[in-house]
């Protein structure tokens, strides 16, 4: 087996937030290779990519009130990466989070906790509320570790590389299943959402190498461009 070695590329989160302000973003909290970070490895090898949700108010800072969020992992080719598996926290957004006790009225997933694959594409959440008070930034919802204000991951998918060439894995709202985040000031109109991406790309021998390059970061990594989609 080619043994091949692994980059990954990071952006800090001032650069990009320096030019543009989202009020919804899937944030790519880390990249990694069983363990630990990623340093090398051979075709057939995984690597997992963490996500979490923020709901920072963009330009103004003021979160607008959620109603409904539909997301996956899509848009890669399955001739390079195939989806392994994966998991999603039950619930996002809540209303109060109490230290010891647990959090409460948040957005219901109807997806998970384990995720599967469609067609190339990993939903990750979905779910809608007629409730109202989903105006909180996210920052307190606890990850797949169940602790509150912990910032892990809410929800990760294992790959596994199958092939040589270049692939992005978008994460987000895909147009193409008619996934979005709807507000409810805008009177369910569509948020600007900030989507993320890791790019994969491998060349054969001589010089063969594996670069994994993440769109999106939180907590001082960078984060990519933003799209707009028609509603649900």
């Amino acid at each position: 087996m080619r043994k091949v070695a692994l980059f990954l590329t990071t952006l800090p989160l001032w650069l990009a937030t320096a030019t543009t302000a989202q009020a919804f973003t899937f944030a790519v909290t880390e990249v990694t290779c069983g363990s630990g970070p990623c340093s090398g490895f051979e075709i057939g090898s995984e690597f997992t990519i963490g996500v979490r949700i923020v709901n920072d108010g963009g330009a103004d800072g003021i979160a607008d009130d959620i109603a409904a969020v539909g997301a996956s992992f899509f848009g890669y080719s399955p001739a390079i990466v195939a989806f392994v598996e994966g998991s999603a926290v039950s619930s996002i957004l809540h209303t109060s989070c109490i230290g010891g006790v647990g959090c409460f009225g948040g957005i219901s997933n109807s997806v998970g906790p384990a995720l599967s694959e469609t067609d190339s594409s990993v939903r990750f959440f979905n779910g809608a509320t007629i409730t109202t008070g989903h105006t909180i930034d996210g920052q307190q919802d606890p990850g797949l570790d169940g602790v509150i204000g912990g910032f892990d991951a809410q929800f990760r998918a294992t790959f596994r590389i199958v092939g040589f060439g270049g692939t992005t894995i978008q994460i987000g709202t895909n147009p193409l299943t008619f996934e979005n985040v709807i507000s409810r000031e805008s009177n369910s109109a569509l948020l600007d959402v900030t989507n993320g991406s890791v790019g994969i790309a491998l060349v054969p021998e001589p010089g063969t190498l594996v670069s994994i390059g993440t769109g999106l970061f939180l907590l001082g990594l960078g984060r990519d461009g933003a799209s707009r989609h028609g509603p649900a």
